[in-house]
């Protein structure tokens, strides 16, 4: 701590996949890491323990969200939903492809257009109400199609949370401490086109499976 200056430390009830007595959770399973769930606490800070919440939890959850802001401000905030804004910026890097190397390099050449869609079907409503290219993507080998499921602001939990892809819960995500954030689904050649449907607790998304063929993906993005 620094004196004179007020700390705040969030933390999850046991569910921080780094902060577990064993390192099965950095590829280390039976070795003792000699830290425990109470680890991420700071002597001299404003400790609380939010719950059942992962590792990126504490920044994102509305939860958290109320702790920081009456913290710094000393009130309870107005709200904690995020509020539509009126008009979106896109920004930023296309990484993490599937089929490559998980990394934080952009890829180039990767092309991005954004559309309407129906919440029903997953159907493109009109044309392109964006584009941009940085270059072409990489097809997944063998898969008619891939369909992503991506969770930017925590992790899939189960049995903590309901997680269905396409109707069934999906085999890439562990049980038990959440650990995953990113689930892919990959389709034969004959189910490209059709819609599906992305599940996350009361958040759902349809996403309709393009052709892999064509160097295309589609991700259905969760808020939280």
């Amino acid at each position: 701590m620094t004196p004179g200056v007020s700390f705040l430390a969030l933390r999850s009830d046991g569910l921080d996949k780094y902060a577990q007595a064993d390192g099965r959770f950095i590829g280390k399973p039976g070795t003792p890491t000699g830290i425990t769930a109470e680890g991420p606490a700071l002597k001299g800070a404003t400790n609380i323990v939010i719950g059942a919440v992962d590792h990126r939890e504490p920044a994102y959850h509305p939860r958290a969200f109320r702790e920081i802001y009456k913290f710094i401000a000393g009130r309870e905030p107005d709200r904690v939903a995020i509020v539509p804004e009126a008009e979106v910026t896109l920004g930023g890097l296309v990484t993490g492809t599937p089929g490559g190397v998980q990394t934080n390099r952009p890829v180039t050449g990767a092309s991005v257009e954004i559309y309407r869609v129906s919440p029903d079907t997953g159907e493109r409503i009109g044309g392109a109400i964006h584009t941009s290219q940085t270059g072409a993507v990489p097809a997944d080998a063998g898969a008619g199609s891939v369909v992503l499921m991506s969770r930017p602001r925590g992790y899939f939990g189960l049995p903590r949370d309901v997680v269905l892809l396409d109707g069934k819960e999906p085999a890439d995500v562990k049980p038990g401490v959440p650990t995953d954030s990113l689930t892919t689904l990959r389709l034969s050649a004959a189910e490209v086109g059709r819609p599906v449907v992305a599940l996350f607790n009361q958040e759902r998304i349809v996403a309709r499976a393009w052709p892999a063929s064509e160097n295309r993906i589609a991700v259905a993005e969760l808020t939280y």
